[in-house]
């Protein structure tokens, strides 16, 4: 039941993608695209973000599986391991609310267009809105990892240097509420470039480290 829980983080993502390519949303459109891009794919996004909704959902099994990794490896000499739960229940709150707001922007058909740009405009600036919680809590693990854990077995010292090395490159999606164009946008090179990139090796790393403390000879917790 453990591998099919740090599996459901990988798989989310994936589904995650198949429902935003389902709603045309698969690259971010620009501030500036008109709210007929949202009106007019209606049925599509509505599909799409039912799909993005379910994927984001199996974040929840990796996530746990994550706090007791944590767990494991201090032997509950600390409580870093709740602070990985609470950073896991904000970052599940933080990936799908984006999702619905968007199709709260396209319930309606002939609702105002200020109204859904003002949906809209909510769903994208807080689809990047999770780097707050997302940086603070990856750069403490990794200077947990790297402080409290030098010699783990089971959370090696790469895995520190790459959460903070994560948290730096996301650092940029911290300004996407600020800007309506150039590379600090929802959809710019840097804004939703950097943290875009730098997400997908933080989970890949975490879910082969998950898999290995699965194989150790350890009691499970």
């Amino acid at each position: 039941m453990n591998r099919m829980c740090i599996w459901s983080g990988p798989i989310g993502t994936a589904i995650i993608y198949v429902g935003l390519v389902i709603a045309g949303l698969a690259v971010a459109p620009s501030p500036d695209a008109p709210v007929e891009f949202y009106t007019d794919n209606r049925h599509a996004i509505q599909v799409g973000m039912v799909v993005a909704m379910f994927g984001g959902a199996l974040y929840g099994p990796w996530l746990a599986m994550l706090a007791r990794a944590v767990r494991l490896a201090d032997r509950g000499r600390s409580g870093f391991a709740n602070f990985q739960i609470v950073f896991g229940v904000f970052l599940m709150i933080a990936t799908l609310v984006p999702f619905y707001l968007l199709q709260v922007a396209v319930f309606r058909p002939g609702a105002s267009p200020d109204v859904v740009q003002a949906f809209v405009d909510a769903a994208w600036i807080m689809v990047l809105g999770f780097v707050y919680v997302h940086v603070s809590a990856v750069v403490l693990t990794g200077l947990y990892i790297l402080r409290e854990c030098p010699a783990s077995e089971m959370l090696p010292r790469w895995l520190g240097w790459l959460n903070v090395v994560v948290a730096l490159l996301s650092l940029p999606g911290l300004f996407t509420g600020t800007a309506t164009t150039g590379v600090l946008t929802w959809n710019g090179i840097v804004a939703f470039g950097l943290p875009s990139v730098a997400f997908f090796p933080w989970l890949a790393a975490w879910t082969y480290v998950l898999l290995r403390i699965e194989r150790l000879p350890l009691e499970s917790g």
